[in-house]
């Protein structure tokens, strides 16, 4: 699961209101991850150049989706799991 403009400060306060102080999210894997994903220019980033750092292990530029910064493709790691069957 992949909350677009989420972070600890988010789920705090979801989990303040939240009946019990408990999320649904809790119940999913016991090992949740947080990763910083500037953009390439150290930059904001957007949901784009966030997606595309996080699926394929590439910095973009805001408004890229899966694209390196001359605007060539960028393998996703589902691309890759699938290439490898």
């Amino acid at each position: 699961m992949i909350g677009d403009g989420m972070g600890p400060e988010q789920v705090e306060l979801a989990r303040h209101f939240a009946p019990g102080r408990a999320l649904a999210m809790d119940r999913l894997d016991p090992s949740p991850g947080l990763m910083s994903h500037d953009n390439v220019f150290n930059e904001v980033t957007d949901s784009a150049a966030s997606a595309t750092a996080m699926a394929t292990g590439q910095k973009t530029f805001n408004g890229a989706m899966s694209v390196g910064l001359a605007g060539h493709p960028l393998e996703t790691v589902w691309e890759r799991a699938e290439a490898h069957g």
